[in-house]
């Protein structure tokens, strides 16, 4: 049974995450569009198995970073 994710607000209508899976993490933002729903996006794969490089994996503070770019 799969849970829920736990998304962190780190913005107005933007929320980031992080989803664990067999190969490692990734960071996931969710945000608002503007009508009611929000949209669900992967940005970059995390830094639980190879080290940060800023843009294709990224730490918790780079990945809050590219989210409110």
């Amino acid at each position: 049974m799969a849970k829920k994710p736990i998304y962190l607000q780190i913005g107005r209508g933007l929320f980031l995450s992080y989803r664990k899976n067999q190969t490692g993490g990734v960071w996931v933002t969710r945000y608002a569009n503007g009508v009611g729903k929000y949209l669900v996006e992967n940005i970059a794969d995390a830094d639980d198995k190879l080290s940060p490089n800023g843009s294709t994996v990224l730490d918790f503070f780079q990945a809050q970073r590219v989210a409110q770019a």
